[in-house]
């Protein structure tokens, strides 16, 4: 005997809208915590922050990095860590000095992973 069960897309989507990430927030420069969530960078100057490479052990993790002030916010990933798909690894993400800039990435395997991105240049 089996059990068949289905989910509805709209089943889906409504879970989803129940579901909340951490928000962890920095105004002064320094390291930003390794955690699924959003940083919220609202520094009333701009940042320099640091982020270091994830370990195998937190493949999976999402972090989006928002800018809440408008000031061009550094964030440095240790080790040439951060890949966008171009083919070289970065190692800073620079913010233009708006808010609402913003950069998602995931980690997997000891790099991180961009996912998304909105007036953020990688270098």
């Amino acid at each position: 005997m089996s059990i068949k069960t289905t989910v509805s897309t709209r089943d889906i989507a409504k879970y989803l809208q129940n579901i909340t990430a951490p928000v962890k927030s920095y105004t002064a420069d320094g390291a930003i915590t390794v955690n699924y969530g959003i940083v919220n960078i609202s520094k009333t100057s701009a940042a320099a922050m640091t982020i270091a490479a994830p370990t195998t052990s937190q493949n999976g993790i999402i972090i989006t990095i928002i800018s809440s002030s408008a000031y061009a916010h550094v964030v440095t990933f240790t080790g040439a860590t951060f890949v966008n798909g171009d083919s070289s690894a970065h190692t800073t993400a620079t913010f233009a000095a708006k808010v609402g800039a913003s950069v998602r990435i995931v980690a997997y395997g000891g790099k991180w992973y961009q996912s998304g991105i909105s007036n953020v240049t990688m270098s």
